[in-house]
């Protein structure tokens, strides 16, 4: 296996609630080195005017975060993609998840519920992998 992929294809996508997290997508994979990468439309109801939304995002391993995204937006149509992506080693199988926390109805803002959609999470086999992060 050289890659593996999984998209939510959908038009409407999940709904995530108020102050509640949502797995978008999921994928199993067997033991490796991968390099991962993610997007997800975020966006509010087609009916929703003046508004804020604000979200967290993270591509998360079966022991770690690999990447993690908070966006707070504004109307007019506060709509984003959100691209996450990194690398994992996984000594057995595993499965990789993005999943969307909706932090509105918290932090003084107006409760409303927030769309997932068109949603990609795909692995790549890679040979090895070496990670530098900043302090």
């Amino acid at each position: 296996m050289r890659a593996q992929r999984t998209d939510s294809n959908e038009s409407v996508g999940a709904a995530i609630y108020p102050t509640d997290t949502q797995r978008v997508l999921k994928l199993t994979l067997p033991a490796g080195n991968y390099r991962l990468s993610s997007k997800v439309l975020i966006g509010p109801s087609p009916t929703a005017e003046d508004l804020q939304i604000e979200m967290y995002c993270r591509l998360e391993g079966p022991n770690s975060i690999v990447d993690r995204a908070e966006v707070r937006l504004t109307s007019p149509r506060p709509v984003m993609t959100i691209p996450l992506e990194g690398v994992i080693q996984l000594d057995n199988q595993g499965t990789v998840e993005l999943d969307c926390t909706n932090y509105t109805g918290s932090n003084n803002l107006p409760a409303l519920v927030v769309f997932a959609q068109n949603a990609v999470l795909t692995a790549l086999v890679v040979g090895n992998v070496n990670v530098q992060q900043s302090p």
